[in-house]
């Protein structure tokens, strides 16, 4: 395929990205809206093809911000085309060729995104067991986010089976039983993750474990004894001796993290847990406190000690007349322009890309993707970490979210929310519309200006998002 190359009339090859198996994946541009795209290109007359359409099987049902997205889906004669985010940024191999070995501090957080990522996986039905786990499948992306690519080797597991009908991995990072010993299940990646975070932590490839000892090299790479007895948990070579899930792999994480050195210093438990550090909002109708419920959001996670922004990815702008009345009140401490900070936030006003916001510099980041109508942000609040959907107050209007729901597929991680002055509206989403997990925020007229009763209840519905977040 050359650059310029037009595909299904929608997409321009710009260049070759590389080869990976019997695919190969170019650099798209789509002709009309001007963004990139990953493009992968299968031949139907590879042996391989069954396997390499896997891929797109398993992604087109997947939603989560370390994954990559499959978008389109393209053929002619010869190849079908596979077209899915483009996600630049270095693997971390590549990066680890670069930099050495990982500090254990940021090797911590890199942890818990991967665990969290697995539980989702994992908890999937049926299940999806990856099976290929190893830096050069993981990619730093340019915002500083790890994300998980190349699902050419997962799978979907089904309790009859009692074995691999291959042997499918890579040398070193494979666990025993996928050498056909046995079933690959959420146990053998941890074992991948395990392997992982030792070439990660020692800067040695899993097989040099062969002329020395994982707790060894572990110890001399100089980590903490505590995340030395997590990772050889996570490498026994008997799946029965590994944590059962990735969920069991998480609360024996829960130990690590615990100790002196902990992400989050002088933050409350639930700020440790917090495995994403972006909070993307949206509401079903137009009008209805959206913009406010995010200033509440940030001002509750300032009060925590959290270094908080808040972006603009919509079309109100709502952000550029509150910085226009914060200028009035004197209360506006920074402008540039593309932010104004007030308030001991800073602002992002009307963002058109995720991308434009310098996210390693906040600990939490809130997205106001404005309301689910025909500009909705969808990309945006997909991008985040945790969702957070603002439903009407009034149970009579609770239909307009369904409404919502045809012209936007619902996530299965969304967070529904009602502000009321009760409980009711949320027990009604939870019972008779299926709705799960829902939150109540207090009724607010003001978000600048709050009772001590309503400051309580945000912060409840808060620690409820954190926790939330932290099992994704």
């Amino acid at each position: 395929m050359k650059s310029e190359q037009i595909i299904g009339c929608k997409y321009r090859v710009v260049k070759r990205l590389g080869r990976g198996g019997t695919s190969v994946v170019y650099l798209a541009e789509n002709i009309a809206l001007k963004n990139l795209w990953a493009l992968k290109s299968l031949s139907k007359n590879s042996e391989w093809f069954t396997q390499e359409m896997r891929e797109i099987t398993i992604l087109k049902e997947l939603s989560h911000p370390m994954l990559p997205r499959v978008v389109d889906l393209l053929e002619d004669s010869d190849f079908y085309y596979i077209v899915m985010d483009y996600i630049p940024g270095m693997n971390l191999l590549e990066y680890t060729q670069m930099n050495g070995k990982i500090p254990e501090q940021r090797l911590l957080a890199w942890t818990l995104d991967l665990l969290g990522v697995l539980e989702y996986l994992h908890g999937r039905n049926p299940s999806v067991i990856y099976r290929d786990m190893k830096p050069s499948n993981l990619i730093l992306d340019d915002q500083g986010r790890l994300r998980l690519v190349d699902f050419g080797t997962a799978s979907l597991h089904r309790e009859e089976a009692t074995e691999d009908t291959a042997y499918i991995g890579t040398q070193g990072y494979a666990a025993p039983e996928q050498y056909g010993s046995g079933r690959s299940d959420g146990r053998t990646d941890l074992y991948n993750l395990g392997m992982t975070l030792f070439h990660l932590a020692t800067g040695m490839h899993p097989q040099a474990i062969e002329s020395m000892p994982a707790e060894k090299a572990l110890r001399q790479a100089g980590l903490s004894a505590k995340y030395t007895r997590f990772i050889l948990e996570l490498i026994e070579a008997d799946p029965e001796k590994r944590p059962q899930s990735s969920g069991k792999a998480l609360k024996n994480f829960e130990n690590v993290a615990r100790g002196p050195r902990l992400f989050f210093r002088n933050r409350p438990e639930t700020a440790q847990w917090n495995s994403g550090k972006i909070i993307g909002v949206s509401s079903i109708l137009p009008n209805s406190g959206l913009t406010s419920l995010c200033i509440l959001l940030g001002s509750c996670l300032k009060k925590r000690g959290f270094h908080t922004a808040l972006a603009e990815l919509n079309e109100s702008g709502d952000f550029l007349r509150l910085c226009e009345l914060f200028e009035q009140k004197d209360i506006l401490k920074a402008r540039d322009d593309t932010c104004f900070e007030a308030m001991g936030m800073t602002f992002f006003p009307g963002v058109k890309e995720l991308y434009q916001v310098p996210r390693r510099k906040y600990d939490m980041l809130i997205l106001d993707t404005g309301p689910m109508d025909s500009k909705f942000n969808h990309s945006a609040l997909n991008a985040a970490d945790s969702q957070l959907i603002l439903c009407p107050s009034a149970e009579w209007k609770f239909f307009r979210i369904f409404e919502a729901f045809e012209r936007i597929r619902p996530g299965d991680d969304w967070i529904y929310a009602v502000c009321s002055d009760s409980k009711q509206e949320e027990t009604i989403l939870k019972k008779q519309y299926k709705l799960h997990p829902a939150i109540t925020f207090p009724a607010f007229s003001n978000p600048f200006s709050m009772s001590q009763q309503d400051e309580k209840q945000m912060g409840r519905a808060l620690e409820k998002i954190l926790r939330l977040a932290g099992r994704k």
